[in-house]
């Protein structure tokens, strides 16, 4: 029988791609050859990619409402990690983050984005969390320059999460929106991981951003956010950021959606940009209507398609959020229950989570609990975990894969 002194080298590398993080991380402890190789940034990108090949829809985070308690000295969030197939729960990730004498961690952390196995957290009062759950790594990044001077009206603050792949640099990019002066202020900023600096961009808009909700990363380079340019103007736009390029854009939606300010979300459907089109509360009737349309050219307005038209019957409230490439997208649904007694009748609202088929609009319930209410920071993100660090993000001890092949061979493994 062969031993792994015997095997050839690139049949090594193979084998060790096929390994989840975690066997990964013990493995390390093997042979300093090992260590080298699993922590080369080429082995890296080459198991993220692999991961990402061979995971049939991958995998979902959820997060919720974290308990937290002020007199602890370490708050800890809590985001439930389910299958992308079947939906079911494979676990909890826990970060715990320390408080910090002049920077306060309490409230709700909401995810903005999730990028190669990192996931990017926004917490109270502008603190900015970049994690991977899988190695156990977490680093909160430094305050950012611009500023919003206390009891300011009409701010509007934004993020987006990406990667910049010719420079393998993580970013995050911040908007400050500010509607109360006269043309309104907008101020822009990126934080780039491996310098560990927030640095001022142009921000060309000399409109009104009127809202940063909803938002969707497009190939983790670009970053979109659906929003109105003109108070003036029915038409919604998706605004955009290039990470790659650092510059600001945007795209146009189809004019069929012109006037629908409040019932529009946007996803990413098979790999295109999709806006979601519903028709609106619609309580007495429980009669909901979804128009799905995407974006086959990235910048071309005229490759807009409607692709689905769902209608969904019985539910008072539909929260569509994601689409799997299973064809089917995630929805919170409403169900009104009345408690009726001699003396009073008592309608409760129960919300569930479901998926539902595009083609067959059948729903199928979740196996996952929800309070009496929508979390305000519930947010479904594509994650699929990785080794990437945080802490060695700009680190030249990472040498490519291949020169970790020929120190395999050197070293007689």
């Amino acid at each position: 029988m062969a031993t792994s002194c015997d095997m050839p080298d690139d049949v090594i590398f193979n084998i060790l791609l096929w390994l989840p993080v975690v066997s990964l991380l013990r493995f390390k402890s093997v042979c300093k050859s090992w260590c080298s190789l699993i922590g080369s940034s080429g082995f890296i990108t080459q198991h993220l990619h692999h991961r990402s090949l061979a995971s049939k829809d991958n995998d979902t985070i959820i997060a919720f409402d974290s308990e937290q308690s002020k007199n602890d000295p370490c708050t800890s969030f809590s985001f439930s990690l389910h299958s992308g197939d079947k939906f079911e729960m494979c676990g909890i990730f826990d970060l715990p983050v320390s408080y910090d004498t002049e920077r306060s961690f309490e409230g709700l952390a909401k995810i903005i984005a999730s990028c190669n196995g990192i996931i990017c957290l926004y917490l109270h009062e502008g603190n900015i969390i970049l994690w991977n759950p899988a190695i156990k790594q977490h680093k909160v990044l430094p305050q950012s320059t611009v500023t919003v001077p206390e009891n300011e009206q009409d701010v509007r603050i934004s993020h987006g999460f990406g990667f910049d792949a010719e420079r393998n640099h993580y970013k995050v990019v911040r908007v400050v929106s500010q509607d109360a002066f006269d043309p309104p202020k907008c101020r822009a900023e990126v934080y780039n991981l491996s310098n560990d600096t927030w640095r001022s961009i142009d921000a060309p808009f000399s409109y009104s951003i009127l809202y940063f909700d909803p938002n969707v990363p497009y190939q983790n380079r670009i970053y979109c956010w659906l929003g109105w340019v003109s108070k003036d103007i029915d038409l919604p736009s998706i605004l955009t950021f290039d990470f790659t390029s650092e510059v600001f854009g945007t795209l146009s939606l189809p004019d069929e959606l012109s006037g629908h300010r409040c019932c529009l979300d946007l996803s990413i459907l098979r790999g295109n940009i999709a806006c979601i089109h519903w028709n609106g509360r619609s309580s007495e009737l429980h009669d909901w209507h979804f128009k799905i349309w995407v974006l086959t050219e990235y910048g071309v307005k005229e490759s807009w398609t409607m692709l689905y038209t769902i209608r969904l019957l019985y539910h008072s409230l539909v929260l569509p959020r994601k689409f799997f490439t299973s064809g089917k997208f995630f929805v919170v649904l409403e169900d009104k229950k009345c408690l009726c007694d001699p003396l009073e009748c008592v309608c409760n609202n129960q919300y569930k989570m479901a998926l539902c088929d595009c083609l067959t609009y059948e729903v199928s319930f979740l196996p996952i609990q929800m309070s009496k209410s929508v979390p305000d920071n519930l947010k479904i993100v594509v994650y699929n975990e990785s080794l990437v660090s945080i802490k060695n993000a700009n680190s030249e001890a990472n040498r490519p894969a291949c020169e970790m092949l020929t120190f395999l061979k050197i070293n007689g493994m």
